[in-house]
């Protein structure tokens, strides 16, 4: 078996790294924050990169979700993260094709993986929208470069509880941005458009304005840091690490409220109840310390949500919990299943990727339609995919979801001792999937977190459960 140790100067080091620019984001809010910390931190990683080529997949999460701050800096029009991934792509090619030093292999569930690339290529082909739909074709592009690069340098099983603990820091970065721009009155979401030096009054802060992200969806990556958060709860050997853990967790439950994240509030209560039924079914689990596990893992995060909801809710008018959005997305569902039968045709390869999004005409404005006007998307994923990839995505996407997770399933109940990798594959996917009924995944950076997932579990699923350790850090 290789070696799967990473080095730990190295690995906190990019942690320190790409603190700085969000660090100089919380000091000094601004649209136009200044972009030498970004490059800086994109050198250093860079630099990580060329010793170790497995810090190119744990660097993604951070550079996908932190190169916004350096929008006013582009080098011809690409974020720093568009250059990393094209010299992730090259570095690629190097390596595994030319040097022919590792090959792809065709792992558990990837059939199912290809098969969506296929469909989204044919889908742009027959959408007869190429030019409009073309930014969304590069983003396809970008996420099998994530996944390629993905699979081939994390390739042991050992190196994903590094991966995962990369992915809370990030979290936890996005946070810290998140709360910052909602104190000062920033939708951060207007960042990189025209709307941007648009500040709230701080005053009216609470009942006028709910924090934003970079991305709309960031949502995905909270909420699977918050589901790494609460399987650590119940798993770390050390108090130090519960008590580290239940700080993220709190962290991530508060900012996905701020945000009014309703989606991924409900998705992370249903993961919660599914993974203590998981639990009580794991009959190997040891006695000393089912009972604990399970009070943290039911008790704990239930009552801080119950206790957060109840204290915000009743002192604002604006954080109320209504049907109101739920009815407007069902007749934005019911004017898009409209479309679909007025042109059947559609059904098998939809109108194109992100057509629903990105294309503005008589059929996706009719729609994104409700009773209060057209709406900006059709907000679940699945009727998203529907609309714009057709029938067939729609059934490879389940069933690479149902595959993973019931093959995952066996190998938790198989094992001896629990595995704190494999819950935590299986629990952040629940939470996508779940997640995914009312909110809309799309083809963004956050993608890139979603499919660097997908491409451990892969993994996870191919090897033996004795490759299934803890990653040892190294000086």
């Amino acid at each position: 078996m290789k070696n799967v140790h990473v080095n730990k100067l190295m690995l906190g080091g990019l942690y320190v790294v790409w603190s700085i620019p969000v660090a100089n984001f919380v000091i000094n809010p601004s649209y136009s924050p200044q972009t030498w910390p970004v490059w800086l931190a994109m050198g250093v990683t860079l630099l990580f990169t060329m010793a170790d080529r497995r810090f190119f997949a744990l660097a993604i999460p951070f550079v996908a979700m932190f190169s916004p701050l350096a929008h006013s800096d582009r080098v011809m029009g690409l974020l720093p993260s568009e250059i990393f991934l094209g010299y992730c792509a090259l570095s690629w090619l190097l390596i595994f094709l030319i040097i022919n030093k590792n090959h792809v292999n065709v792992l558990p569930g990837d059939a199912y993986l290809i098969g969506l690339v296929l469909i989204s290529f044919l889908s742009y082909l027959l959408s007869f929208e190429h030019a409009a739909l073309l930014p969304s074709l590069l983003n396809w592009i970008a996420l099998i470069i994530v996944f390629a690069v993905t699979r081939t340098t994390l390739r042991s099983t050992g190196l994903m509880p590094v991966y995962f603990l990369s992915l809370l820091v990030v979290a936890g970065f996005a946070s810290a941005l998140i709360v910052t721009g909602f104190v000062n009155g920033m939708p951060l979401v207007n960042l990189m458009t025209d709307s941007d030096n648009v500040f709230v009054d701080r005053e009216k802060v609470q009942s006028l304005f709910r924090a934003s992200y970079f991305y709309a969806n960031i949502f995905y990556l909270l909420g699977a840091a918050a589901v790494v958060s609460l399987v650590a709860i119940f798993t770390a050997n050390k108090n130090i690490y519960k008590v580290i853990s239940s700080g993220f967790l709190v962290a991530m439950l508060s900012t996905l409220f701020i945000m009014f994240a309703k989606t991924a509030l409900v998705a992370l209560m249903v993961c919660l109840f599914i993974l203590v039924l998981l639990s009580f079914s794991i009959r190997r689990l040891t006695h000393k310390h089912r009972g604990v596990a399970q009070s943290l893992f039911i008790i704990f995060p239930s009552v801080l949500l119950l206790f957060v909801l109840s204290q915000i809710t009743g002192t604002s008018d604006y954080y109320k919990f209504s049907t109101d959005s739920f009815t407007e997305r069902l007749a934005v569902v019911s004017s898009s299943f409209e479309i679909l039968l007025q042109q059947p045709e559609r059904l098998l390869f939809g109108f194109g990727p992100d057509a629903s999004t990105r294309i503005s005409n008589e059929a996706t404005d009719a729609a994104r339609s409700s009773s209060s006007g057209i709406e900006g998307a059709i907000d679940s994923a699945y009727i998203t995919f529907l609309f714009d990839y057709g029938l067939v995505f729609v059934v490879l996407f389940s069933l690479f979801g149902v595959h993973t997770l019931l093959r995952l399933l066996r190998l938790i109940k198989r094992n001896p001792q629990p595995q704190p990798i494999l819950i935590n594959l299986f629990g952040v996917i629940i939470f996508f999937y779940i997640a995914a009924i009312s909110q809309v995944i799309g083809t963004s950076k956050v993608a890139w977190v979603i499919v660097q997932i997908f491409a451990l579990a892969g993994i996870c699923l191919s090897r033996n459960i004795k490759d299934r350790r803890r990653v040892q850090l190294h000086t």
